[in-house]
């Protein structure tokens, strides 16, 4: 971990966007990507390597007081990056490997072989019907999942420290997305930086999904392609039906009203 430069957090929720939002805040900082924070091994967001800067940015999805304890190094800024959480479940579904509980109870009193444990995972993850897949999801965000990694924590604890913190910069994946010079001079401002318009442009159009999958495509590099998936906002309204979408209301609602989702 570089001791000698500033350290940028890009935080959120499992599926809020964070490995997009994060090369992206490097792109606009001029800084590299270096990984997942606490993590030394690759991971999707790394890239940049060649920026020359006094900055450098990590993705997470830690809660706030897990980053505010961390020994690792000092942090110096941290954008926080939020998304409705209908769009949340319908990212996951086809992200997590959501397989059975008693699998999991199985493997660990059995001594299976990795490949074998891996194989077992996947054969049962996709025999899992989509309904199942959609309330596992609803459960993550109400309660968190113990059986997914870094989804430990319910959407509106993971969520509120970050809005109620201090010198911490919340921005929405929405915003991001549909209105992306807006929040990226948000960004930079944040980062008490300035830059050109027309370079804030060009930064959003790198990083942009039809642009970076492109490119990934291109370099054949197939599971960055499938982890970015479409990137849109409202995939919920042809994926969720009326009771799920009730159901995420009543856990969620007042915490989507207060961040302006309904």
């Amino acid at each position: 971990m570089p001791e000698n430069k500033k350290k940028v957090i890009v935080c959120g929720y499992q599926k809020s966007g964070t490995t997009w939002a994060t090369r992206l805040v490097a792109q606009l900082l001029g800084a590299p990507s270096a990984g997942y924070w606490g993590y030394e091994g690759k991971t999707f967001v790394v890239e940049g390597g060649q920026r020359e800067s006094e900055l450098v940015c990590y993705q997470s999805h830690h809660m706030l007081s897990e980053l505010q304890n961390s020994s690792e190094a000092k942090i110096d800024k941290v954008i926080y990056i939020v998304r409705d959480p209908r769009d949340i479940v319908v990212s996951g579904i086809f992200h997590f490997k959501f397989y059975s509980h008693w699998l999991e109870h199985l493997i660990k009193q059995a001594k299976f072989p990795h490949p074998m444990i891996t194989l077992l995972k996947s054969v049962n993850a996709r025999s899992q019907s989509r309904n199942y897949r959609i309330n596992r999801m609803l459960h993550m965000l109400k309660h968190g999942d113990g059986f997914i990694e870094h989804c430990h924590w319910s959407w509106n604890d993971h969520v509120m420290p970050y809005l109620e913190g201090k010198d911490i910069l919340v921005i929405r994946y929405e915003d991001l997305l549909l209105s992306g010079l807006e929040t990226a001079k948000c960004i930079l401002e944040y980062a008490q930086m300035e830059k050109p318009e027309k370079d804030i442009e060009n930064d959003l159009k790198l990083q942009s999904f039809p642009i970076k999958k492109k490119a990934f495509d291109q370099r054949g590099e197939k599971i960055k392609v499938k982890h970015m998936r479409k990137g849109i906002v409202g995939d919920w309204k042809n994926s969720l039906s009326p009771d799920h979408v009730q159901a995420i209301l009543r856990t969620h609602g007042e915490l989507m009203q207060r961040l302006n989702y309904i």
